[in-house]
């Protein structure tokens, strides 16, 4: 930090205005043009579709999710569905064998 002497400071003081005021004049805002709004908006706040961002790779990784939980149901299903049968086959052939 620079030691400003009192004897010096009214000379700084006008210095430091006079750059504000070049600050000042420089840095004007401006107004955006429609367009850059525009792409700006639909940028932070997206689609309300997520699949429409969403690309190719995606969209094959979620298919093959969704395909393998299908799969996977199915044999638990179907393993189920067996152990089901087999005891009611055995039942059946019990009951047959008794009567």
């Amino acid at each position: 930090m620079k030691i400003v002497w009192p004897w010096n400071r009214k000379r700084v003081e006008r210095e430091l205005q006079s750059v504000e005021n070049l600050l000042a004049g420089a840095f004007k805002p401006v107004d955006a043009r429609p367009a850059f709004m525009t792409d700006l908006r639909k940028r932070l706040v997206g689609s309300r579709n997520p699949l429409e961002r969403a690309g190719l790779s995606t969209l094959l990784l979620i298919g093959g999710a969704v395909v393998g939980v299908v799969v996977l149901v199915l044999t638990i299903l179907g393993r189920f569905g067996g152990l089901v049968g087999k005891l009611k086959f055995w039942e059946w052939g019990k009951k047959k064998a008794k009567g």
